[in-house]
């Protein structure tokens, strides 16, 4: 299924919500505000890909929801054009210093209107795409560094003349256990780029966050033994909720697989869950 972007269009005015609705809802998924608290409140949620954001408005303006919004991690890329009246200089910097990408002047010619968000939104999925880069880089560089040792070593220890049995054995289980170390890392590059290219199908269906939770420790619980790493669960109870089980216990998985490697023997590792 086709993924379309999320565009914020934030106005006090209902007309000109209406005229942005016109333009803007067969290509794009639209959610609309009235007030800069109400697109805060929206925006946590619907995580926007852009924000036209109107500046004179009831309660806080455009510059102070501006700033909140680049203050938020969770807002971290959306790109933000500021649509007001005002179109003198100092305005528009006003702006830009409050964090706006760019800036139009109402009242906005359709097809500029159409063009920047066009524009703003292929430059985030380029954004994005450089992130997903150095992501991936990162993650390859600090990961591939021990099984790939464990290759080596162990392939060069087969290839000398006085190996026993036994230590072909070892040199053998200790390659089946790079290669699966490797295989499992680019899974996990794999699911990152599935999910930042949208491409992950969700598959809901009620059930509770703790007992998924419970079931990625189960699985993770023999490598930590073999760390010498304990786990400590405390959950208190919750209620049953919509979620993708596999998609929840991977994440779990890959959480408990990253704090098990990075503990010391006899380390303890706290799994809290409160229901807030």
């Amino acid at each position: 299924m086709q993924q379309h972007n999320r565009i914020l269009a934030v106005d006090d005015n209902p007309t000109n919500i209406a005229i942005l609705e016109e333009l803007l809802s067969d290509n794009y998924e639209l959610a609309t505000a009235a007030s800069g608290e109400e697109a805060l409140e929206i925006a946590a949620t619907f995580r926007p890909d852009l924000v036209l954001l109107d500046i004179m408005m009831p309660g806080i303006d455009g510059y102070e929801t501006c700033q909140k919004m680049r203050a938020d991690p969770i807002l971290h890329g959306t790109k933000i054009v500021m649509v007001s009246a005002k179109a003198m200089t100092s305005e528009r910097l006003k702006g830009y210093a409050a964090g706006a990408d760019d800036y139009v002047t109402k009242p906005f010619d359709a097809a500029e209107l159409l063009a920047k968000v066009q524009v703003y939104l292929r430059l985030k999925t380029v954004e994005e795409v450089d992130r997903l880069k150095t992501d991936v880089l990162s993650l390859l560089s600090h990961e591939t560094n021990t099984p790939l040792h464990g290759l080596l070593l162990s392939a060069g220890m087969l290839l000398e003349d006085d190996v026993s049995p036994e230590e072909q054995k070892d040199c053998a289980e200790a390659i089946r256990h790079s290669v699966i170390q490797l295989h499992s890392l680019f899974e996990k590059v794999l699911k990152l780029s599935a999910l930042k290219a949208q491409t992950v199908e969700w598959k809901l269906s009620e059930g509770n966050l703790c007992d998924v939770v419970q079931e990625a420790i189960c699985e993770q619980a023999p490598l930590a033994e073999k760390r010498g790493v304990r786990i400590e669960e405390h959950f208190s109870d919750t209620d049953n909720i919509s979620f993708d089980h596999t998609q929840l216990r991977e994440v779990v998985k890959i959480l408990l697989d990253n704090a098990i490697q990075l503990s010391p023997a006899n380390g303890d590792i706290q799994v809290v869950w409160n229901n807030v």
